[in-house]
């Protein structure tokens, strides 16, 4: 029988896995070895409700893996799930992406960013100039004094926020602004001057 038999894998790629050793028995039927092929590498992805209408098949998404520092690949979405997972409640996406020279390994952990809203004509401003007590607020100056301005964060990313309740065109203040009570009176100074 092991003469006449002939092993063959029906993909290219590499063993990743050995079920027998040499000489063991094995059934027919039975499998031998995992093969895993590299070249192309699927991420599995599980998002919720609110992001899944941001997201569209054939969409480009970015991916950064721990193991490679300092690099980002870009993957393509394949497929979106239409059902949720009944523990997690949230949608299966996969997302396809070259790996020619097989840097990235099967089973490493990434972090896949995609933009799951435009955001036009808004204001954005460092987050630290957001000051938090019973409402989040801004001071803007206006005629030599400080005005406290409520505002609201309608989103974040990294340090930067994106706010409503300012105008474009009023100047928030960004320096001393932690020391300030609403109503203070102010001494603006011209940036070129020394």
């Amino acid at each position: 029988q092991h003469q006449k038999t002939n092993i063959k894998s029906p993909i290219d790629g590499i063993v990743a896995e050995k079920y027998f050793d040499e000489k063991e028995y094995i059934a027919p039927g039975q499998p031998i070895c995992r093969i895993a092929n590299l070249d192309n590498i699927k991420i599995t992805m599980w998002v919720t409700d609110k992001d899944l209408p941001a997201l569209k098949k054939a969409d480009t998404v970015a991916t950064t893996f721990a193991a490679i520092p300092n690099k980002e690949f870009t993957g393509k979405i394949i497929s979106i799930g239409s059902v949720a997972n009944q523990e997690t409640r949230t949608f299966p996406v996969e997302i396809m992406l070259a790996n020619a020279n097989h840097q990235i390994k099967g089973g490493m952990l990434c972090k896949v960013s995609f933009i799951n809203a435009r955001l036009e004509n808004v204001i954005v401003i460092p987050r630290d100039l957001v000051l938090e007590g019973e409402y989040k607020y801004v001071f803007i100056a206006k005629n030599d004094t400080a005005i406290l301005r409520k505002v609201s964060i309608i989103a974040a990313e990294d340090n930067k926020v994106v706010v409503e309740g300012i105008n474009p065109e009023e100047a928030i203040i960004s320096t001393g602004h932690k020391q300030l009570i609403d109503g203070d009176k102010i001494n603006i100074k011209n940036k070129d001057s020394n």
